[in-house]
């Protein structure tokens, strides 16, 4: 037991999130298991050389038999002659002996069960975690569940300001971890942060002197890059020190070389942890059960006036409920739950998903909240004075949406200037919402989307809307004409051109680019 204590890591969520411990296990190739422990929800994550091989937890719906019948692999009727199955590894053993499933078949749900496991937990703020390098699984179970698209898909919806308290100093460095392949789907800015490593180790400070992008999106890609896997992390304050993976990894050779025969304490210490795990009450829920399916929650996230509205909430909601109301939502709607859905609707749950976020991040504190209050109350005030001006309730309303996809736009048009796409294509798709007959709205909403290569479709059709409803806007038209020449699309971007010039024939600077491409 004396080397089991000095050889574990214990810490607060708080000060190290789960996402982060993975990786940092990831990295280290560290074997063991990572228990989590917030309230009465319990959780266990097994690695083997950093790999998440499996976890198990206390919540009912994560289990292999709800799975099943949530995702309808197997009838119930077919389920239910497993009633005294202890637990998910005996259940899959079970499904494969009898024929119910193939391994395959079986091995892939366990995997999606891992996952679900990891998303639901990601979301945690707050918790216990304990980290064993001595409770491991048996050598024949390795489901080699490959969490790294999940943990970038979480970096890129941590709010700007989250991502910025999680870097302390400036002296912390990075190294290229691995070279891009051309199956790695980077967003234009994380891609271009990638760029800047050529083996070498490079300290945050001496990317900030290279220049190309704000502050916050070279922390924001530098932040995605490393969950991902595509950058080592240095100099930082890490959850495992050098000389606790370094005792870690003596111990472990010491452990085959000395007693062979501790093969058997891992497949004790998995019996006994996943025991424990399971047979945990459930948790009790403080977070209500919702009762809303994926439409009616983006209906509501992309139209609701307020944050209160966002979270389903009224104005007298105390901090409790927001941040129930919160993780409820997330728990349900996060992007990692929908990676297998259309780009365009995968689109709209990232965007449903950025605005729960900032609601989230607004309310939960006295000081934020504080401040939209009052911004809510001036417009409110704006309401009414224009109520009393006499003025239709159809031209109030007409009023407030102007004001509302102004905002937007304008907020979106600082995130461009700050080469911040993604959050740029966020805000002004909710200008273009309040405003969809705004034809330089749209065109800048296209603008935005065209830096994401798996967007250019839905980018070239809102251009193509923009310039039906304002054919003479020359910087609704010129957009269009970047646009077809960055796709390399020559002959289209004359016939834009052609096009305006019919209609405005004085264009000076229509004619010259026409020029300009006509001779290449």
């Amino acid at each position: 037991m004396v080397v089991q204590n000095a050889l574990d890591v214990k810490g607060n969520l708080r000060d190290y999130p789960l996402a982060e411990l993975i990786v940092e296990i990831a990295q280290s190739q560290l074997s063991g298991s990572l228990r989590l422990e917030r309230e009465a929800k319990k959780v266990i994550i097994y690695f083997r050389d950093g790999r998440v091989i499996f976890a198990v937890s206390n919540a009912r719906e994560h289990r292999l038999f709800h799975f099943l019948i949530e995702q309808k692999k197997l009838p119930t009727e077919s389920l239910a002659k497993y009633p005294g199955v202890a637990n998910d590894m005996e259940l899959a053993a079970a499904l494969v002996r009898d024929g119910a499933m193939d391994k395959k078949a079986v091995d892939d749900a366990m995997r999606d069960v891992v996952r679900n496991i990891l998303i639901d937990c990601l979301l945690l703020t707050d918790g216990e975690w304990h980290f064993s390098p001595l409770a491991r699984l048996r050598e024949d179970i390795d489901y080699d569940v490959n969490i790294h698209p999940t943990l970038m898909d979480y970096a890129r919806c941590v709010p700007l300001a989250t991502v910025e308290q999680r870097f302390k100093s400036v002296s912390e460095a990075f190294c290229s971890a691995r070279q891009l392949t051309t199956n790695d789907q980077l967003l234009p800015h994380e891609a271009f942060v990638h760029s800047n490593f050529n083996g070498a180790d490079m300290k945050i400070e001496d990317l900030r002197k290279l220049g190309g992008m704000p502050e916050q999106g070279l922390l924001q890609g530098l932040y995605i890059l490393w969950l991902g896997g595509f950058l080592l992390r240095k100099e930082w304050n890490a959850a495992f020190s050098s000389a606790k993976i370094k005792s870690i990894q003596d111990a472990k050779l010491a452990r085959v070389k000395e007693a062979p025969k501790a093969a058997d304490e891992p497949a004790t210490a998995q019996k006994t942890d996943e025991a424990t795990a399971v047979a945990e009450p459930e948790e009790k829920q403080k977070i209500p059960q919702i009762e809303l399916s994926l439409d009616e929650y983006l209906e509501r996230a992309e139209n609701a006036p307020t944050f209160y509205e966002v979270l389903g909430l009224g104005k007298e909601a105390d901090a409790t409920a927001v941040k129930s109301a919160y993780f409820g939502l997330a728990k349900l709607f996060h992007p990692d739950r929908y990676h297998k859905a259309e780009t365009s609707t995968l689109r709209r749950i990232q965007v449903a998903f950025t605005n729960l976020a900032h609601a989230y991040e607004t309310l939960k504190n006295a000081e934020s909240r504080s401040a939209y209050d009052f911004k809510v109350r001036k417009e409110l005030e704006m309401m009414e004075e224009r109520r009393a001006s006499g003025k239709t309730e159809a031209e109030q309303e007409a009023d407030v949406t102007a004001i509302s996809s102004w905002e937007s736009f304008d907020q979106g048009m600082k995130a461009l200037a700050d080469d911040d796409y993604d959050a740029a294509a966020t805000m002004l798709a909710r200008a273009v919402h309040y405003s969809p007959d705004n034809a330089l709205y749209r065109a800048y909403y296209g603008h935005a989307l065209s830096a994401n290569d798996r967007m250019r479709h839905k980018a070239e059709a809102e251009l193509q809307a923009a310039v039906k409803l304002d054919p003479v806007d020359w910087k609704v038209r010129s957009l269009l004409v970047e646009f077809f020449e960055d796709m390399d699309m020559t002959k289209r971007a004359i016939g834009e051109l052609k096009r305006y010039l019919e209609v405005v024939p004085n264009s000076t600077e229509a004619a010259r680019i026409l020029n300009r491409l006509s001779q290449q």
